[in-house]
């Protein structure tokens, strides 16, 4: 939750907040070649629960056809937010991945350029 003059109040999700620092960073001669989101699920999941590999500027409207709903209550816009700000990057020359930090080794091993399991999104 941030205070706003306008609104009073709302929910900044992560993903701004990750997004903002991202664009911010260059200017401060940081390069940001990338956003690793981690989540409780393996990537972004098709309505039969597979993960899609990758996800494009140009597959995004099939991909939000094909993804389902977020389990449980959530106030940020879900998995479909996730992709949205992750394409916005792509402008910025920044990839993104979602995978699970529940699986063992996934998040070292995308750190580390290993293999690993999720969706990348890139151009």
């Amino acid at each position: 939750m941030i205070v706003d003059q306008v609104q009073g109040c709302t929910i900044w999700s992560t993903e701004k907040v990750l997004a903002h620092i991202a664009k911010g960073l260059p200017k401060e001669k940081f390069q940001v070649k990338e956003i690793i989101h981690v989540t409780e699920v393996t990537g972004v999941l098709d309505q039969s629960g597979q993960t899609i590999d990758e996800i494009t500027p140009q597959s995004a409207s099939q991909v939000k056809q094909l993804i389902g709903e977020t389990n449980g209550l959530d106030v940020t816009g879900g998995m479909w937010h996730k992709i949205e700000e992750s394409l916005q990057l792509l402008e910025y020359g920044i990839e993104s991945k979602i995978l699970s930090g529940l699986k063992p080794n996934n998040l070292y091993q995308a750190l580390i350029g290993a293999k690993w399991q999720g969706t990348t999104i890139k151009n």
